[in-house]
């Protein structure tokens, strides 16, 4: 288990409203930063060349 795992884990028994919603928050970020990286490197070479979706 990962440190982030291990602090979120310990954070949901001491604040759980915080978490909630959180799997949710993290794809609308996630998203946003597929868009910056179409906005900065072109749609066509983020499809040509997987290794930008990381």
């Amino acid at each position: 288990m990962n440190k982030f795992q291990k602090y979120k884990e310990k954070r949901m028994a001491q604040a759980p409203e915080f978490w909630e919603g959180y799997q949710g928050r993290f794809e609308a970020f996630k998203l946003g930063v597929l868009l910056r990286q179409v906005r900065h490197y072109g749609i066509r070479l983020l499809l040509n060349n997987p290794k930008h979706w990381q």
